[in-house]
């Protein structure tokens, strides 16, 4: 059976589009009818972001480290420290 974009409530069209009708069709086939929390961008850059700042880590550049990627002093340090435990 074959679906079209205006088989698809229109609040969900915007998704449809972005994503393909065959994709739609098995996100609704694996999640319909449950929430479905779709998390920021932002927080899927967060591990790749978080492994540059790593690897630039020369063992006290965090002053620079955190204005070149536009955090605190302390996030950076936790950034690093988490790595080591």
């Amino acid at each position: 059976m074959e679906i079209t974009l205006n088989d698809i409530a229109e609040e969900y069209r915007d998704i449809a589009e972005v994503i393909g009708l065959e994709a739609f069709r098995q996100l609704t086939q694996l999640c319909g009818g449950q929430n479905l929390y779709i998390p920021k961008f932002e927080s899927i850059l967060r591990g790749s972001r978080d492994r540059d700042i790593r690897a630039r880590f020369d063992g006290g550049n965090y002053r620079a480290l955190a204005r070149q990627y536009h955090l605190s002093e302390r996030q950076i340090r936790k950034i690093i420290h988490h790595q080591t435990r």
